[in-house]
């Protein structure tokens, strides 16, 4: 019992002790929360005004007309036009390859005399057609035998009269044949058959395309397609090509007529088809526009009212963008404008490197926010800065 008693007041003690020492420490003053200082934004001033959107593309400048040169009849080939080569120019009706004659020749012959056969014999039946009249005629009879009259022998020598006729023209245009023509004006873009070469009919001799116009397909997203003022009636569109040649970039004038009616399955791209006549005049450029070319396309695109123009990097997750207004209506931006951050969704019309053009609802001028938040709230108090656009870490 003794025991329990001296512990009992030993730890009274200690507590008694431990009491004074912490009532003779000084206590922690309260400290205020510390003020949370808006992050300051990088803001640029643009405001929305009329532009007509550019529509830009690219293609391959390919011939509008082009065909194999298939000869029609069998035969050695005798000779070439001095042009007949990859790249030579040609005029429509101009002969480009003469196949062997001889035998259409030969042919032609035979056929005119069967001609000649099948005319006299027909004369021959009619002469003794008449005769044959004038005998039953004669017997008193007021009616004949066809039969009697040649009739049906008449009949016969017409038809094998026709059937010569058909061979002669046959012949006629098999000679003709042997002589191949260019169809339109053009140029050659592939030889398949030269001098000395045995040709069979359907064998292709050479490929060639017109010159008269090339076009080219664009591919147009749907985008592009919204910019194109076809719906304000517009039949033809405009385009300007261009492409360096020799260092310097050339242009050429064209069209746009039509649209291709296949969208493609992979990209889901449309294709406009641009024309440009006469695209080998020299008073198309300095240079031709040449088959196989790659060049770029301005189309004009239909004018718009409050486009606003911003940095690309100003554009925002799901095509949203920051504006920056002042809390007072007469602040100007500076690097201590106090303000909120609004977040606005927007129409995408053009992109192009380092510019945007996007559709605004309004006239009014706007800050542009261009730095790059963690986190962006709506109405989301900052501090406006106009002397730094560069887009960066707000702080």
């Amino acid at each position: 019992m003794k025991k329990i008693v001296v512990t009992v007041v030993i730890l009274l003690i200690g507590l008694a002790v431990i009491n004074f020492f912490l009532q003779g420490k000084p206590q922690p003053e309260p400290q205020a929360a510390p003020e949370i200082t808006p992050p300051k934004v990088a803001v640029i001033s643009t405001t929305p005004k009329a532009r007509e959107i550019p529509v830009r593309s690219q293609g391959i400048v390919k011939p509008r007309r082009e065909i194999d040169l298939v000869a029609e009849v069998m035969g050695r080939v005798l000779s070439t036009a001095a042009d007949y080569t990859i790249g030579g120019e040609f005029k429509k009706g101009d002969i480009l390859l003469r196949i062997d004659p001889s035998e259409y020749q030969i042919a032609l012959v035979r056929a005119e005399s069967r001609v000649a056969e099948a005319q006299e014999k027909l004369a021959t039946e009619q002469g003794r057609a008449i005769q044959a009249k004038r005998e039953w005629r004669d017997l008193g009879n007021t009616s004949a035998n066809a039969l009697f009259l040649r009739e049906p022998q008449i009949a016969t020598a017409k038809a094998q009269l026709k059937a010569a006729k058909a061979e002669l023209q046959k012949a006629k245009q098999d000679l003709a044949k042997t002589e191949l023509r260019a169809p339109f004006d053009g140029r050659i873009r592939e030889v398949k058959a030269d001098l000395g070469q045995y040709l069979n009919a359907g064998t292709p001799v050479a490929r060639v395309y017109a010159t008269a116009s090339v076009q080219i397909r664009l591919p147009l997203t749907d985008r592009q397609l919204e910019s194109l003022p076809w719906a304000e009636g517009e039949a033809v569109l405009p385009v300007t090509l261009s492409a360096i040649v020799g260092g310097e970039r050339q242009h050429w004038q064209g069209t746009i007529k039509r649209l291709d009616g296949v969208i493609d399955e992979k990209t889901r791209l449309s294709y406009a088809i641009a024309e440009v006549d006469d695209p080998f005049s020299p008073n198309q450029g300095k240079m031709p526009l040449r088959i196989g070319q790659f060049v770029d396309a301005d189309i004009s695109g239909k004018a718009r009212q409050n486009v606003l123009e911003i940095p690309a990097a100003a554009i925002r997750e799901n095509n949203t963008i920051w504006t920056a207004k002042p809390n007072s209506a007469d602040a100007k931006a500076s690097d201590s404008t106090a303000g909120k951050l609004h977040i606005q969704s927007v129409h995408v019309l053009y992109e192009e490197g380092k510019t945007t053009l996007v559709q605004w609802p309004n006239d009014e001028q706007q800050w542009v926010v261009t730095s790059i938040l963690g986190t962006a709230k709506e109405a989301m108090p900052v501090l406006i800065d106009a002397n730094d656009s560069t887009p960066k870490q707000a702080h």
